[in-house]
């Protein structure tokens, strides 16, 4: 990167999910560095005065707060450089936009000159020169890959339906499904016999309860996978004759007299016990 933009895309349930555990300091100071990276085109340096006049604190107090971010990995250092990976992504791609707007204004206006040259005089009213052409519209919201599409890949799949970019970049620079965590998921499954659909199932279903926001690591579906292979596995359920119910309902004297509405609650008891823990 090398150019500032005037924009970049900012989607606010990425944000939220993102920095939900940042305190109030770290949170501006964060969307600062963000801010920063994408007016100038460059990450920020570790120069703590500078960023203390942007931060509105002492050069002390920004050094703290960098450091706290550093160390939850919302930001990195690279020499001295603050990146946030999100941050320069998407500043890259308002660049990339600017540039072909750009490109596709000028092929426009030349293509113009030559007509009207051609016309002796003739000029094109619907033609503008690049320097009057509109700001291009941000995208809409989408992921870098086509997340409903046949063309994802088995990780890409999980990424979207546990909520997450496609990509794996998270809005705060992370990356979620890494080569080992991946790998140690696809295991699991495998290691539990379910196809890479029925996970991927179970992983947008768990992911839909989860009120906070999308989880920070895969492992976080690895029970509700076991769950699952194990209601899948169970032996196949056979019928109780009344005889066998009112003996197990009396205990092991068997004299007990039968009692519906007894069944009925030891039926839900064990329903209830065979459940599972709650997934989200």
């Amino acid at each position: 990167m090398s150019e500032g933009v005037p924009y970049i895309r900012f989607y606010g349930d990425d944000w939220l999910s993102g920095t939900q555990e940042l305190s109030l300091e770290e949170r501006g100071a964060l969307v600062t560095i963000v801010a920063l990276t994408s007016a100038t085109g460059t990450a920020p340096t570790a120069d703590y005065k500078r960023l203390s006049r942007r931060f509105g604190c002492t050069p002390a107090k920004a050094k703290k707060v960098v450091q706290s971010l550093i160390e939850m990995g919302k930001i990195w250092l690279d020499g001295d450089a603050l990146i946030n990976r999100r941050a320069q992504k998407e500043t890259e791609i308002s660049q990339k936009n600017s540039k072909k707007q750009s490109e596709n204004a000028h092929a426009r206006w030349s293509k113009s000159e030559r007509k009207s040259n051609e016309n002796n005089g003739g000029c094109d009213a619907a033609a503008l020169p690049p320097e009057c052409q509109p700001e291009p519209e941000p995208e809409p919201y989408k992921t870098d890959d086509d997340s409903a599409g046949a063309s994802l890949s088995f990780r890409e799949k999980v990424l979207v339906a546990a909520g997450h970019d496609a990509s794996g970049v998270t809005a705060n620079g992370r990356v979620i499904a890494g080569r080992a965590e991946f790998a140690e998921f696809d295991k699991a499954r495998n290691d539990l016999g379910l196809s890479e659909s029925e996970a991927v199932e179970v992983v947008a279903e768990i992911a839909q309860r989860k009120r906070d926001g999308p989880p920070g690591s895969l492992r976080y579906f690895t029970d509700p996978l076991r769950e699952y292979a194990g209601a899948k596995n169970a032996p196949a359920v056979t019928a109780i004759a009344p005889t066998q119910l009112k003996a197990i309902e009396g205990g092991h004297d068997g004299k007990r007299d039968h009692n519906p509405d007894r069944v009925q609650r030891i039926v839900a008891a064990a329903a209830e016990g065979t459940s599972g823990k709650d997934w989200g």
